[in-house]
């Protein structure tokens, strides 16, 4: 007896074409679609084996694979699990237009070695190894971003001897600043391009996430104001003055001596009448005992004369002198800091004091040198006559005078040694830019001790040089008729 279900068979036979069409889609999306989908971008010029790099044996994660979660813009930030948040986001358009837009992110974060992170990451970014090892790799190669790479390592050795790179007071295990604290990790700009300019206008902001009181002054200045409200990108910004990388503490010599200097590439009219006055030539010496450009003008809060608030307005100027020379009056302020000798209409009576020193070291020097030459010459021409001094011991009427005695002689002597101490410890301050000078002044112990020497030298001088006159007369009052 057989059962036949004629309805039914109809039916199987219908779904049966349905059932292998979803069994093909089934397979599809679980062997080739994940297939598709995880295929990573093969990294140019690298052989890719299984996802691993087979020179360093390390897994290869795309720049894509980070920038899913990275990258979104509607996902900025992350919450750590002590629950304090933490920018994530990364802008995928500046670290492509970037110098380091062609390494992958593992390159630099190297610590990561997959994603997605299956906890939160130890981040470690270690800059200074990776471009010293570059350019040991690669300082044969004749492209010329390898010189620009030799550049960045001279600046890493100058940041090494900086004091950004000493451990911090409050955590020893951190330093004062790393590299990505003031680059942007992300938007490092090559030479010319906008992020540099636009990196220039945000130093202040830069600086000022660790500098805040410094930020605040520096908002009020001249300076403050053209670069942040006005956008003018030749106005100064902190690193002008305390330059980029060979970074110091502002109270030691050396950095006192930089920012001098770095005034000057902005200022060279100022910081060439400087250079010509007494602060300026110990300055230039290497000293920073005297007044630098600074003290007188102040530094963060830096305004024009005109400004009331200015240290150097009239109204604050003296009180400003004061601050060195304490007994400092009215007539201090008498002083040009900046004037220019060479300067006939603005600055005539000084104008008229140099050329008359100028003409009294000449004529004095010529003087000297003629009455030298020409008693050399009498010496010599009477020694080839035999007129010099020969006594005759068969004639001893015949009288000789001693023309200097012993005391005259020390006297003459003092008299030639203070001469020249004066000439000396002076031409050191006209040619402080000159090596031998430093050189003189480094041998007498320093610009104080100079001075010591110098106005010592100065008393002895006038001493001799007016005491026989003085005796002289009063000899000759004593012995009038």
């Amino acid at each position: 007896m057989s059962w036949r279900f004629p309805r039914l068979t109809r039916r199987v036979s219908l779904i049966t074409p349905t059932i292998g069409a979803c069994l093909w889609v089934v397979l599809l999306t679980l062997f080739i679609m994940p297939a598709v989908y995880a295929a990573p971008e093969e990294p140019a010029g690298k052989l890719m084996i299984h996802n691993f790099d087979p020179e360093t044996g390390k897994r290869i994660i795309t720049n894509e694979r980070c920038l899913t979660c990275h990258g979104d813009e509607k996902e900025k930030t992350d919450v750590r699990d002590d629950g304090t948040p933490v920018k994530i986001f990364v802008h995928r358009k500046q670290i492509e237009a970037s110098v380091h837009g062609d390494l992958r992110c593992n390159e630099c974060h190297a610590t990561i070695e997959r994603v997605p992170h299956r906890k939160a990451p130890h981040v470690v970014v270690g800059c200074t190894e990776c471009h010293k090892e570059t350019l040991e790799e690669r300082k044969n190669d004749p492209d010329a971003k390898i010189e620009r790479l030799k550049v960045v390592n001279d600046q890493v050795e100058s940041y090494m001897q900086s004091i950004h790179a000493l451990p911090n007071k409050l955590d020893q295990s951190r330093t004062n600043a790393t590299c990505y604290d003031c680059h942007e990790a992300h938007n490092v700009g090559e030479l010319g391009s906008i992020q540099r300019k636009e990196k220039r206008l945000k130093n202040p902001e830069v600086c000022g996430r660790c500098h805040e009181k410094e930020l605040v002054d520096y908002r009020t200045s001249t300076h403050g104001k053209a670069v942040l409200e006005k956008g003018d990108s030749d106005s100064a910004v902190c690193s002008d003055c305390h330059s980029t990388h060979a970074i110091d503490s502002p109270e030691t010599d050396k950095a006192k001596l930089i920012i001098t200097k770095n005034c000057g590439d902005c200022h060279k009219e100022a910081q060439s009448t400087y250079f010509d006055s007494y602060h300026g030539q110990v300055h230039r010496l290497g000293y920073t005992d005297t007044a630098k450009c600074h003290d007188c003008h102040g530094s963060h809060k830096i305004q024009g004369e005109d400004d009331p608030t200015s240290e150097i307005h009239k109204n604050n100027r003296l009180e400003n002198c004061q601050a060195c020379h304490k007994d400092a009056n009215e007539n201090f302020l008498t002083f040009w800091p900046h004037s220019d000798a060479d300067d006939k209409e603005k600055y005539p009576t000084l104008w008229l004091a140099k050329r008359f020193m100028q003409a009294l070291i000449f004529a004095v020097m010529a003087f000297f040198w003629v009455h030298v030459i020409l008693w050399l010459y009498r010496e010599v021409k009477e020694r080839m006559e035999g007129k010099g001094f020969i006594e005759d011991l068969n004639k001893p009427d015949v009288v000789y005078f001693n023309r200097f005695p012993v005391v005259w002689r020390w006297i003459h002597g003092l008299f030639a040694i203070a001469t020249m101490t004066l000439i000396l410890t002076g031409t050191t301050l006209l040619f402080a830019h000159t090596g031998w000078a430093k050189a003189v002044v480094v041998f007498l112990g320093g610009t104080a001790m100079e001075g010591i020497i110098h106005r010592t030298a100065a008393v002895i001088w006038l001493g001799l040089f007016l005491g026989p006159p003085f005796f002289a007369t009063c000899n000759i009052w004593r012995n009038r008729k």
